[in-house]
């Protein structure tokens, strides 16, 4: 994915794993300040949805906090359960990626009209 970052004009992009998983996470930049100006583009990220198996919706804490991992207490062991049932629920699952642009409303209004063209689905 960093070569089309670089295409894009991006600054260095940030590399977000997943856990400790070397090839699962998310790549994440803004646009330069030249090229955003004559795009209308200012951000791009794109991440395995295979993330979505740990993501949480407006939550920041994805686990107990460390305190309560290392008193082994009442609320850790909830929260291992909890990560057990969740990635048992999430082996049989298909995962992609996912591709974010963040632009004006012309821009992106323009990018839609071909957007079905870019886009390939491989089985």
């Amino acid at each position: 994915m960093q070569p089309s970052f670089e295409h894009a004009g991006t600054h260095q992009p940030n590399l977000h794993r997943c856990c400790t998983l070397r090839d699962y996470g998310s790549l994440q930049a803004t646009i330069e300040t030249k090229r955003s100006k004559a795009v209308q583009i200012r951000y791009i990220s794109t991440y395995m949805l295979a993330f979505e198996a740990i993501r949480h919706p407006s939550s920041d804490r994805y686990f107990c906090e460390d305190k309560k991992a290392y008193e082994a207490s009442r609320q850790f062991e909830t929260s291992c359960r909890d990560f057990l049932q969740m990635f048992h629920g999430a082996w049989e699952k298909s995962f992609g990626v996912r591709h974010e642009i963040r632009g004006s409303g012309a821009a992106i209004k323009e990018a839609l009209q071909v957007a079905r063209n870019k886009v390939c689905v491989i089985y």
